[in-house]
């Protein structure tokens, strides 16, 4: 159904990891979205967004910090045509920093059911982006991505809704990591998703839940679960607050080495995979966090959202994490502000 009237969004974001009590990575995101209706069958939606990176390498990857600084600027721009009981639409993305550059294309049909009561959709993508290392470890690179998804939402009750994803991605191309040492991996991935989620209200107390299961296996070995819940709890008729939590756990690349037993200390041989990225070891992640959302009236709207992300390897369930394993932390601070025009 088109949306009867525009937004307009402004949010911004602060991000900062650690690791053996050093702050590392710190990002600074700022983005602006305006959506607007066109006509009776059309919107248009554009968002543009900088970011702006600083911080130092991890200790397992060098001997010591070393400083990195960067700005990247990015941009979509949506177009939905509406019809009686489907949408239909296609959207532009570019993304430009120092050393990388994407450029992507992705459509979306969506159709309900005559009783709006059942809802498929059917997505495809597609992205190329540019690896300009300024290292100079490689000179110019490319890597091509693919994706499909299929997605099927379900009304079982007045207080009840089901939604089930599959999706498939496919990369060709430039993997590995200019800036890691001895960081060599395959040229392609191959990686498959299902996400299920369910949302209940529960009409004594004005609250909802929000329950989600995400499987991922992909041709690298990497076999990963995430399951997150959050709580829609009102305290007035303009306030809620909704406490989430989320656990992650995945196992190792085949190709993966901790740093401290590299067999290769002047880098794998040709022809041999082998990264020492932590991205890549065994390991499972807790995340806690809130978000407050306001609404000031007028047709104005705040959130306010905190989370604290902790990475261990003994956090996995069944089997032990990697052995080595750098325990890895982040906090994320978001502020956004909405208007409906």
């Amino acid at each position: 159904m088109q949306p009867d009237q525009g937004i307009a969004a402004i949010r911004h974001l602060d991000y900062q990891d650690f690791q053996e009590g050093a702050d590392r990575i710190r990002v600074r995101t700022t983005s602006v979205l305006l959506m607007t209706p066109v006509g009776e069958r059309w919107s248009t939606q554009a968002v543009a967004s900088v970011d702006s990176v600083s911080g130092a390498s991890p200790y397992v990857q060098a001997t010591e910090l070393r400083y990195l600084k960067d700005l990247r600027r990015a941009a979509d721009l949506n177009l939905t045509h509406y019809g009686a009981d489907h949408s239909t639409s296609v959207t532009l993305s570019h993304s430009n920093e120092a050393d990388y550059l994407s450029r992507a294309i992705s459509a979306l049909y969506t159709r309900a059911s005559t009783n709006r009561n059942l809802t498929l959709s059917i997505g495809l993508s597609a992205a190329q982006d540019t690896i300009r290392p300024v290292n100079r470890i490689v000179d110019v690179e490319e890597k091509k991505t693919q994706a499909a998804l299929i997605s099927a939402s379900l009304v079982l009750s007045p207080n009840d809704v089901v939604q089930a994803n599959l999706s498939r991605t496919t990369s060709r191309g430039y993997h590995s990591d200019p800036y890691k040492f001895a960081d060599e991996r395959p040229d392609r991935r191959e990686a498959d998703v299902v996400t299920l989620r369910w949302n209940h209200h529960f009409e004594s107390t004005r609250s909802s839940l929000r329950l989600s299961q995400r499987l991922l296996r992909n041709d690298w070995g990497i076999r990963s679960q995430t399951f997150s819940a959050e709580y829609v709890l009102p305290f007035s008729d303009r306030v809620s607050i909704v406490p989430l939590a989320r656990w992650y756990q995945q196992t190792a690349a085949s190709f993966y080495v901790p740093a401290s037993k590299s067999q290769f200390p002047f880098g794998p041989r040709p022809g041999q995979l082998y990264s020492e990225d932590q991205r890549l070891a065994a390991f499972g992640a807790v995340t806690l966090g809130a978000q407050v959302l306001v609404r000031l009236g007028a047709g104005w709207q705040m959130d306010i959202k905190i989370e604290q992300y902790e990475q261990r390897a003994e956090w996995r369930l069944h089997r032990s994490g990697t052995e080595g394993f750098v325990p890895f932390g982040a906090r994320l601070f978001q502020i956004g502000l909405l208007k409906y025009l």
